[in-house]
C-alpha cells in the first residue's frame, strides 16, 4: 500500500475536520505529527491546546498554549 503524503496545510485541514466531527484522538494524533514536521506552526500547537483541553488534558493543554504563545505572543 502507498503511503499517503500530506502538506502541513493539508494535514492541519485534516486535523480541524476531525476536531469538528469530534474525532479528539485522532485530532489530537495528527496535530502532534505536525508539530513533529514543523515545531513552530502555532495553528497547530493552538488546535493541540484546544484538543487537548477537550480531553481533559488540562496540564498538557497549559503547556501547548504555553508553546503557541512562545510562538506568536501577540495571539
Amino acid at each position: 500500500m502507498a503511503k499517503l503524503t500530506l502538506t502541513l496545510s493539508q494535514a492541519l485541514s485534516r486535523a480541524i475536520s476531525a476536531y469538528n466531527a469530534g474525532k479528539l484522538l485522532e485530532a489530537e494524533q495528527i496535530c502532534q505529527q505536525i508539530i513533529d514536521a514543523k515545531r513552530d506552526l502555532f495553528d497547530a500547537l493552538h488546535l493541540l491546546a484546544v484538543v487537548q483541553s477537550s480531553l481533559g488534558k488540562k496540564d498538557t493543554a497549559l503547556a501547548s498554549y504555553d508553546r503557541a504563545l512562545t510562538v506568536r505572543a501577540d495571539y
